[in-house]
């Protein structure tokens, strides 16, 4: 590595040791920790304005939109197949298992701060629904890039801040934690 080389920090930090380490799946490790773990549902607004400047068909508030209703208005009542929890948020996993389709899956992807409640008859059993998880990623980061660089995507959206490495504690760790409503990603200059 040298000054002016771009860098990914590795935000998951895995055992090493375990069954799910040693068979190369990292981000499904037994003692997985995380740099910079915060509460879920705290960036939808930046969610949105990025979803929109990036060419997305249809952008969903559920705290201002019926989310179930507006998916079976958009497909003709079918439901979604697959919806994707990114808030984190128990209210917006009932409205999105409500807008599937019977079979239809939630992906949850967000880190949700405690458990929740679920009727799993009634929001799962009927209609076959059913649930995945995943905590990370694990050996993306060069397809991530490649995807980004070939498709020429846009993500200054999701930067909020640029700083350098000395105002790491201020400008950076103390920011996130106290506005992590306003903050998406801050990059760091070296």
């Amino acid at each position: 590595m040298k000054v002016g080389d771009s860098v990914v920090v590795e935000a998951e930090i895995a055992c090493g040791e375990c069954p799910a380490c040693k068979a190369g799946n990292y981000n499904d490790c037994d003692k997985l920790a995380g740099i910079g773990i915060n509460g879920g549902g705290g960036l939808s607004e930046h969610k949105e304005k990025a979803l929109q400047s990036h060419s997305a068909d249809i952008v969903v508030d559920p705290s201002k939109e019926d989310l179930a209703e507006r998916v079976r208005h958009e497909t003709d009542e079918a439901g979604a197949d697959l919806v994707f929890d990114a808030a984190g948020a128990e209210p917006v996993d009932h409205q999105l298992l409500e807008a599937l389709k019977a079979t239809g899956g939630l992906m949850v992807v967000a880190l949700h701060g405690k458990p929740i409640t679920l009727n799993l008859t009634k929001e799962l059993g009927f209609g076959e629904k059913f649930i995945r998880c995943t905590m990370g990623y694990a050996n993306d980061h060069a397809d991530a890039i490649k995807l980004i660089h070939d498709r020429n995507i846009d993500l200054s959206t999701f930067i909020t801040d640029r700083i350098k490495v000395e105002d790491i504690v201020d400008k950076g760790f103390r920011q996130l934690r106290q506005d992590a409503e306003n903050h998406v990603k801050i990059i760091v200059s070296m």
